[in-house]
């Protein structure tokens, strides 16, 4: 139901009782985005994950428990008699359940307005991925996304970002009204916990500053109005056949990688990779100096600033890794040559971390001195040496590799016995700081995929 806002709020002024809160959920975002504006929504919902698990565990028999779709809704004794609950069977936007206050329901009618949207708690929604991914694209105010299930189904939780009691004219019956929605308020806090443990659901989150939005519109509405440069070749245009989604995919926060807030002191010194949107006069930029990896600046109307700093569960990876992947992709689909250079450094087998890569510069431009340790218990290593060189396209090529089994009789004491001198192969960037390891000869990087390290 859309609310009649201008017949709540006259109401809400002749009451005389102005009421100042955030509605639960809601996210407030300027010109630019709000940074913290989902991250909140992520941290709201383990928060009420939590409160859900507690209330469960102290659930009463008398609880009034609500049903729609195969879905449950637990309202406890003491609340389902103030609220009014609606279980729509078609929603044309996937609701499952909306909940009100019946009292600012009643309150509107008995003084002649417009019922819709007075008192309007909140709403359970289902989606399917195609939906979800068009929501993400813009602005999602008053909207959570807090979890998902095995059919395909994503949940969102929708809240009002205006305030929604309509008062009784009577000033002691508006107090008492003021009061059971404050309590409504906080219970309402702890519902999307109490739903995904109820539901058997799994804890899902997107966040949604401003970088959010334009990858998601990036990766699932296929705009291509971006370029993304770095110093290294100048700017690049995407193909308009060429599928980043997973690279977008990557950076956009949700519950592989969040974003917090972060002063402009903490800006890094040297390069950065940007990600660039014409069109909106809006850029972002990733930087590359050991330790700012993670730090993404955003510059719109060419003066205003905001820096954001992303943290990843996956430690290995970076903010400025993936963009350099990203990079690197539109550069080899503009038929330009990729430099090798961001494979320097460590790489670990990302299964076990036994196998470790060492890439150093060579005598010559394009040229890498390999070293290949594998564990094989306490007292072997399986080590490999090589001479490779880079072939335009993001790969490195070897040949003449020498292969031998290093055997410890003491700390420091120890016997090489070599396999081969004359093995081949290659190493191929397969995206997202992975790499995997070609070996012609020994086969011994088959199925293996290697993440950089350091």
């Amino acid at each position: 139901m859309k609310p009649n806002k201008n017949a709540i709020l006259a109401a809400f002024l002749a009451a005389a009782m102005i009421l100042s809160f955030a509605a639960c959920g809601a996210k407030q975002q300027d010109d630019a985005g709000n940074a913290n504006a989902g991250q909140d929504a992520g941290q709201n919902t383990q928060q009420g994950a939590s409160a859900g698990q507690s209330g469960a565990q102290n659930a009463k028999a008398a609880d009034r428990v609500y049903e729609n779709k195969g879905l449950r809704l637990a309202i406890p004794a003491e609340y389902d008699e103030l609220l009014q609950i609606e279980t729509p069977m078609d929603s044309p936007d996937g609701a499952l359940f909306a909940v009100y206050d019946r009292a600012s329901i009643l309150a509107a009618q008995e003084q002649g307005y417009d019922v819709g949207g007075a008192g309007w708690l909140f709403d359970i929604c289902a989606v399917d991925d195609a939906k979800l991914h068009e929501i993400l694209c813009w602005d999602m105010s008053g909207t959570e996304v807090f979890a998902a299930d095995n059919t395909g189904k994503y949940y969102l939780f929708n809240t009002p970002t205006d305030v929604r009691i309509f008062l009784e004219s009577d000033e002691a019956a508006a107090k008492q009204h003021t009061e059971k929605w404050e309590k409504l308020l906080d219970w309402t806090a702890s519902v999307i916990g109490a739903f995904t443990l109820e539901n058997g659901l799994d804890q899902f989150w997107r966040s949604n500053n401003t970088l959010d939005m334009y990858l998601a519109r990036i990766a699932y509405a296929h705009e291509t109005d971006y370029t993304v440069s770095s110093l290294e070749h100048g700017s690049m245009a995407p193909r308009i056949t060429m599928d980043v989604t997973a690279y977008a995919e990557k950076l956009i926060g949700g519950n592989g990688v969040s974003y917090e807030e972060a002063d402009l002191s903490e800006t890094p010194d040297g390069e950065y990779i940007v990600l660039s949107i014409p069109a909106e006069d809006i850029r972002f930029d990733f930087f590359l100096a050991p330790g700012g990896e993670n730090y993404v600046r955003t510059v719109w109307n060419g003066e205003n600033e905001q820096l954001m700093r992303a943290s990843f569960l996956n430690g290995n990876l970076t903010a400025s890794g993936i963009m350099q992947a990203w990079y690197d992709a539109l550069v080899t689909a503009n038929g330009g040559a990729v430099s090798t250079d961001v494979l320097l450094g460590t790489w670990a087998e990302e299964t076990a971390g036994r196998g470790v890569i060492t890439f150093e510069r060579g005598a010559g431009s394009g040229e890498y001195n390999v070293t290949i340790d594998w564990a094989n218990g306490a007292a072997e290593t399986y080590i490999w040496e090589m001479e490779a060189f880079g072939n335009g396209d993001g790969t490195l090529s070897y040949r003449n590799a020498k292969h031998f089994i290093r055997t410890f009789t003491t700390d420091t004491d120890y016997t090489d016995a070599v396999q081969y001198e004359n093995g081949e192969g290659s190493f191929v960037l397969s995206g997202d700081n992975e790499m995997t390891w070609d070996d012609h000869t020994g086969h011994a990087g088959d199925e293996c995929v290697f993440i950089h390290v350091g």
